[in-house]
């Protein structure tokens, strides 16, 4: 899908991204107060998430695959206080999950896997019950 056809894309609750083209992710993420379930796949020229992104209370479901040039996750994740599940597969270069993961006290499930950078979790990993 070409960029513009991406940005004008009218979702209440899920949106479903994969493109191997560089996307305007920081045009998507306005206005998407009710998403339920944000899954981006193959974006391989995406390195980071806008802080907006985690500006939506209703996010439950955040799942990113092959996102080959994301290497952390914001601060700001910890906006999300409905999220229960957190996917981050074969982003090769994910090195990091923030200080403030700690505090999505509603996360049930948490899947890692082929982060190769990824060599240690947050101390505040521990407040998660």
């Amino acid at each position: 899908l070409p960029t513009s056809d991406i940005t004008t894309l009218q979702l209440d609750e899920l949106l479903w991204l994969q493109s191997s083209m560089p996307v305007n992710v920081q045009s998507l993420s306005s206005g998407l107060k009710s998403l339920c379930v944000l899954q981006l796949d193959n974006c391989s020229q995406l390195t980071a998430l806008p802080d907006s992104f985690f500006q939506t209370g209703a996010l439950k479901y955040l799942l990113l695959h092959e996102c080959k040039q994301l290497d952390a996750l914001p601060e700001s994740i910890n906006q999300l206080t409905a999220l229960q599940c957190l996917g981050v597969y074969s982003c090769v270069l994910f090195m990091a999950l923030p200080e403030s993961f700690g505090q999505l006290t509603g996360l049930w499930q948490l899947g890692l896997r082929g982060c190769e950078q990824l060599t240690a979790l947050p101390e505040s990993f521990g407040q998660l019950t």
